[in-house]
């Protein structure tokens, strides 16, 4: 049972992981700006004409706005979750607990970094 509820916990911790990584270049920008941006890189990379940068701006802010009200939602639930289990588990276990999604981010930030340039030799 205490098995049972750990992977349950890690599996529910590491949902959000991904969320809570360090900043990155436009992590603290609205969905507005975001959808500029995500416009501009397109227009130069598609060559889009002013149609077609007019037809995606909407697309594009509608989706950032969506990804933003998504990402505040896990976040809530997850500390709810934490604060579930923290009615549930001793200060001892939830230290463990906090300790191993630590170590998890820290594995999986560097598992990212080895992978990013690859991921860009693919592309090209």
């Amino acid at each position: 049972m205490k098995k049972l509820v750990f992977a349950l916990a890690l599996g529910i911790f590491a949902l959000p992981v991904f969320a809570q990584e360090g900043p990155r270049d436009g992590a603290d920008r609205s969905p507005e700006e975001r959808a500029k941006m995500m416009v501009r890189k397109m227009a130069e990379e598609l060559n889009l004409n002013d149609d077609q940068i007019e037809a995606i701006k909407p697309l594009l802010v509608e989706f950032q706005k969506e990804r933003a009200e998504a990402k505040q939602a896990d976040k809530k639930r997850h500390e709810e979750m934490r604060e579930k289990l923290s009615t549930i588990l001793t200060e001892e276990q939830m230290e463990k607990l906090e300790a191993k999604m630590k170590e998890r981010r820290k594995k999986m930030r560097k598992h990212r970094m080895l992978a990013e340039p690859q991921l860009e030799s693919q592309d090209q």
